[in-house]
């Protein structure tokens, strides 16, 4: 059990734990609008390359 922070009347405090990830999950979506246009990917060589990285060999 995770315990939190809490201020005088009882309420979780904004600088616990579990304020601390959506707080970072909030940041990276601003991040990710702010930074423009989503562009095209290609699946096929992301999966390729995590092949190669991995040593994925077909037989």
């Amino acid at each position: 059990m995770t315990s939190l922070s809490t201020n005088t009347t009882g309420l979780a405090h904004k600088d616990s734990p579990r304020y601390e990830k959506p707080r970072a999950l909030q940041e990276a979506i601003t991040q990710g609008f702010a930074s423009g246009k989503a562009k095209n990917i290609d699946i096929q060589a992301i999966k390729e390359k995590a092949k190669q990285q991995a040593g994925y060999t077909a037989r």
